[in-house]
């Protein structure tokens, strides 16, 4: 009943994909995949008999497409419109009971929506930060020592569980992953940097491929973008400047095969799950995205899952995935949606000239942002606060809630489960740890593991836990 009343024009309609099952109000069906009977007589007279159909042509291999091009004109429940409402209401129960007592098990896997977060590898000391930022930096410096820029604005954010942790240890990585099984979330999505001449941040998942017992689940995320003081990715002040020539791509492209090997990488339909940050910074983007899929294929993988990040200006200009050579991508909130706090706020720091938004507002933007017609993958942020990187220019997503998170993550469910279907039922978190950025489940001292809590509550709601 996806779309029932809603005008089948819009774009999230107009995607042909993969689904679990369709309406028996048009299904075209192959009459060597039926095995000698359509519907199953147990359903007689009304209801199930088409999810039923599906599920038995799923068994034997095949696959239910949804085709927008398709145009049916059908009058609802017209078999069953001399009989009450009541009487259909019971009917459609009774069937669903029947379906359930058949199919149970495997409806339960298909509802099944993976949780991944974003993970940033900044907590380790490294040679370049000592140099810009002082000896011994890392995102810890700024984290401990924001301040509050207006009354009730809430800073510093200070970790409680983890502590200030090093990754150089990566035991932690390890910590890490318990807690974010024990909150439903399959794994994480960990920025990777190559600027050509030097990567830097590596050192955690070198250290994890050498530590085969540490259990961190994981895939990549290439982000291409310039280092600068100033933490935007322009080209003011720049620290280290992304390049894309020959020599750099093939480096990146050989490092994420190189990880993709590993067992703890994380794959979608069999494939490794690859990402780039800023897609439309890179010269030719459909070249690239051929020739990383060319070197997979040589290295023996049956392909790869490749995923673009809809930040900056992939957001504004909307670009199908497809037209870049890419599967997918993601959103990344709060980037294009958020929403200006309307009521003042009591500044009480000097010369601060910050923005303010509103979380829940934000939210409700987010949550009825309209679809499009290519895969894009839903994601949640449970907060966002980069007070502690840009002290008087910050940007605050204020009142931000466990209790209204819960509600945006069931919502994105709900989306994931409207949209894809399999291995594709991908739900993504920014972020894991993204602390200097205030944007981060892992537990702080003043919400400790309430926003995880309610991350864990909305999955079991939806019954996707």
């Amino acid at each position: 009943m996806i779309g029932l009343g809603d005008d089948p024009k819009r774009a999230g309609y107009c995607i042909a994909r993969q689904v679990d099952y369709g309406s028996a109000a048009c299904l075209l069906v192959r009459v060597e995949a039926l095995g000698g009977q359509l519907f199953d007589e147990r359903y007689v007279p009304a209801y199930c008999e088409d999810v039923d159909l599906c599920l038995r042509l799923a068994t034997a291999g095949w696959k239910t497409l949804y085709m927008p091009s398709a145009r049916v004109v059908h009058h609802l429940s017209v078999s069953t419109s001399k009989a009450s409402q009541r009487r259909r209401v019971q009917l459609a129960y009774r069937n669903q009971q029947k379906l359930n007592a058949k199919w149970g098990e495997r409806l339960a896997t298909m509802s099944h929506v993976r949780v991944l977060a974003f993970y940033l590898p900044q907590f380790h000391p490294i040679a370049p930060n000592d140099i810009w930022w002082g000896k011994g930096f890392t995102e810890w410096t700024n984290v401990s020592r924001a301040l509050p820029s207006f009354h009730g604005h809430y800073q510093p954010h200070l970790p409680a569980d983890l502590g200030y942790y090093d990754l150089r240890l990566t035991e932690v990585m390890g910590e890490q992953q318990a807690l974010a099984r024990r909150y439903g979330i399959e794994g994480f999505v960990v920025y990777y940097y190559n600027f050509g001449a030097t990567r830097v941040l590596e050192q955690p998942m070198e250290a994890l491929l050498r530590r085969p017992d540490v259990d961190f689940r994981f895939a990549l995320c290439w982000a291409n973008e310039n280092w600068t003081k100033h933490w935007d990715g322009g080209t003011r002040e720049m620290l280290l400047e992304q390049s894309y020539d020959d020599a750099t791509l093939d480096s990146v492209i050989a490092d994420m095969v190189r990880f993709a090997r590993d067992p703890r990488a994380i794959q979608v339909d069999g494939k490794p799950l690859v990402m780039v940050y800023r897609p439309l910074l890179l010269p030719d983007a459909p070249e690239f995205a051929l020739r990383l899929r060319r070197q997979f294929a040589d290295a023996g993988f049956p392909g790869v899952h490749l995923a673009y990040v809809e930040s900056m200006e992939a957001l504004e200009k909307q670009v199908a995935p497809a037209d870049l050579g890419f599967d997918a991508c993601i959103e990344f909130p709060p980037q294009g949606i958020a929403v200006p706090y309307q009521r003042p706020v009591s500044v009480s720091k000097r010369d601060w000239s910050g923005r303010v938004f509103d979380y829940a507002a934000t939210v409700e933007n987010a949550t009825d942002r309209e679809a499009v017609a290519y895969a894009r993958y839903p994601s949640v942020f449970p907060s966002w606060d980069n007070t502690a990187r840009q002290p008087l220019a910050g940007t605050i997503l204020h009142d931000a809630e466990p209790e209204l998170f819960g509600v945006y993550v069931e919502a994105k469910i709900e989306q994931a489960l409207e949209q894809f279907t399999g291995d594709q039922r991908l739900l993504f978190v920014n972020a894991w740890n993204e602390w200097a950025e205030g944007a981060h489940l892992e537990p702080d001292r003043a919400f400790g593991h309430r926003w995880l809590t309610a991350l864990r509550g909305a999955m079991i709601a939806k019954g996707v836990a």
